[in-house]
Parts: structure tokens; sequence; C-alpha cells
């Protein structure tokens, strides 16, 4: 990340806090835009905790799928695949089934790793390049 953007989610961050201090923000909203910030920033732990505060208060499966894309960035597969599983069973979003079939494979469950990628292409879902960036790094 480039420190020009770098910098400038730092400043979001701290318009956060004013935010929640200042005006009273829903705790849900606080914790999964702060994760949000802190995802963006390469801070993973940190995110993890806000992502895990955020699901306190909703069942939402974007928050568990950024958890497990969380877990993925910081090496430990068994636990993106258990976040990456309870937001592809609540909603069918090729881009969750895409980050849950690479933390199978980084797991080694090949077979259940293909199977969501046969998934992932009957759904004539077209990968881009920024999808790969994302998944990559």
């Amino acid at each position: 990340m480039d420190a020009l953007r770098r910098c400038w989610t730092i400043v979001k961050l701290i318009y956060l806090y004013i935010g929640y201090w200042l005006v009273g923000l829903p705790q849900e909203y606080f914790y999964i835009k702060k994760g949000n910030y802190f995802a963006d920033l390469k801070w993973y732990h940190r995110a993890i905790r806000n992502y895990k505060k955020a699901l306190q208060d909703s069942d939402d499966p974007h928050i568990c799928s950024m958890l497990g894309y969380c877990y993925s960035r910081i090496g430990t597969p068994a636990d993106s695949v258990e976040h990456y599983s309870k937001a592809h069973d609540k909603i069918r979003d090729p881009k969750i089934d895409l980050g849950l079939a690479i933390s199978e494979f980084e797991s080694g469950n090949i077979d259940k790793s293909e199977e969501i990628m046969r998934e992932v292409r009957r759904s004539n879902y077209r990968l881009e390049s920024r999808d790969v960036e994302h998944w990559i790094g």
C-alpha cells in the first residue's frame, strides 16, 4: 500500500473514532468500519478482534467472510475455512466461494476446494484481475 493511501486510511480511522465518541455511532457499524480499515492497513489481528465484536451484534455473512479473509492472511487456514463456511452457508457469493476454495486448498482439503471451484464455474462468474490481487495479495 502506498504511503498516501495508508495515511488516508489512518485519517479515516481517526475520524471514525471521533464520530463514535461524539455522535455515538452504532457499535456494529463502528466495529465493522474499524475492522475494514485495519484490514486495509494489513493489521489483520486488530481487524479480527473488531469483526468478532461486530458479530456479537450481527450475524451478517459478510463479516464472517472478512474474518475468513483475515485468518487466511495471517496463515491460519482452518480458522479461515470455519468463517468462510459460515458465510458460504448463508449466501452464495462467488467471491466468498473463491476465498473458501483457497482456504480449503491451503488446509489440505483439495477435493472440497475443487468441488467449490466447480460450483463457482457453474455460476458463470468472471474472475477479474482485482479479484485475483485481493486473494493472492
